[in-house]
């Protein structure tokens, strides 16, 4: 009498075992799609990010990704009298995001042109000093220039130049210092950095020079 029940008991255990096959299966399957659901929504979302903004600067039309804009900008209305950028790059094991505003060449002269023609004339006496392959000098507080020293290649005809609030002044971790730049001949990029990257002034402005470059629109 207990054939039927022991019968009925391994045809119970058999169903059971393919329904969870069944369950399993449809589980896996439903993983793969939510996977490639996913994958695809992070592509859509990589393909926005990389997308080629352009605009105009100077009447100079410019391109730039959307993800390094952080300005206030409506693509309708790309004309713009400036424009701020954070703008990613790899200096040696790192990488930074620089904080750069794109605008009028009429309006921000290059840091290498001021230092002949505005700094070098307001240099406070005494003698200069030596960091990392530059000259460091102090201006003179009575110029205007309160605790702010330039940082220069003074072996360069195309000079590094950077002006610097003496950290002591600077807020802890401060973008104190800047350095301005032309992209072309209509529009300039004003750079903004801290103190502790002159280390790698070098690669920084290989670095800088080649992302300001990509933005000539074709």
């Amino acid at each position: 009498m207990t054939k039927p029940s022991s019968q009925k008991a391994k045809n119970g255990l058999g169903t059971n075992i393919l329904i969870l096959l069944i369950c399993l299966s449809l589980l896996g399957l439903a993983t793969v799609y939510a996977l490639d659901f996913f994958e695809e929504t992070r592509n859509i979302q990589r393909q926005a990010d990389n997308k080629l903004v352009e605009f105009s600067i100077s009447a100079t039309k410019m391109q730039a990704p959307r993800t390094w804009i952080t300005s206030d900008f409506n693509e309708e209305q790309s004309v713009v009298n400036l424009l701020q950028l954070s703008i990613p790059i790899e200096i040696e094991d790192f990488s930074i995001k620089v904080t750069t505003t794109l605008l009028p060449a009429a309006r921000a002269a290059p840091s290498a042109y001021l230092l002949d023609s505005l700094y070098i004339h307001n240099f406070a006496p005494g003698p200069s000093d030596q960091r990392f392959g530059l000259v460091v000098k102090k201006l003179r507080n009575e110029a205007g220039y309160e605790d702010e020293s330039i940082w220069y290649d003074a072996l360069s005809a195309s000079p590094f130049v950077a002006k610097c609030l003496n950290e002591e002044a600077a807020n802890t971790n401060a973008k104190n210092c800047i350095t301005t730049v032309l992209v072309n001949k209509r529009v300039s990029a004003l750079i903004q950095f801290e103190q502790s990257l002159m280390p790698y002034w070098r690669p920084f402005s290989v670095a800088m020079e080649r992302r300001l470059a990509s933005l000539q629109a074709n």
